[in-house]
């Protein structure tokens, strides 16, 4: 899905040199939402660890020889993992599950972290 406003950024040759963040600043987290869909990372402004960044993982295939399969599963089972987003804590350097609190769903201070390769334009 593009918007006429990625566009105009997309064309921009400029940069933040302090922070090695692309120019896109004060993204509602809708704006960023749609963002994360199309493969970018992202980040906001007032988080603590200022490496820390989102981004979507996606479907893996089911694998019944994953060790240790979680409690609950039997040895042949197939586990099917879904796309979710995930969160990179630069502290701990560390990758985990991401839930949004209601301050990130309010937040206007969400940045790309890094572009993707390639943006999917959603036209089918």
């Amino acid at each position: 899905m593009m918007f006429a406003w990625l566009e105009e950024f997309r064309h921009s040759p400029k940069s933040d040199k302090k922070s090695n963040l692309l120019p896109v600043t004060n993204l509602t987290f809708s704006e960023a939402l749609d963002l994360l869909k199309d493969g970018h990372s992202l980040r906001r402004t007032g988080w603590g660890d200022r490496n820390a960044f989102i981004f979507l993982t996606y479907t893996s295939e089911p694998d019944k020889n994953r060790h240790p399969l979680p409690g609950g599963f039997n040895s042949n089972d197939l586990i099917d993992y879904r796309d979710y987003v995930a969160v990179y804590i630069s502290q701990t350097a560390s990758v985990v599950p991401w839930v949004p609190q209601q301050y990130d769903l309010l937040g206007s201070d969400w940045k790309i972290h890094k572009m993707a390769n390639k943006v999917v334009n959603d036209d089918g």
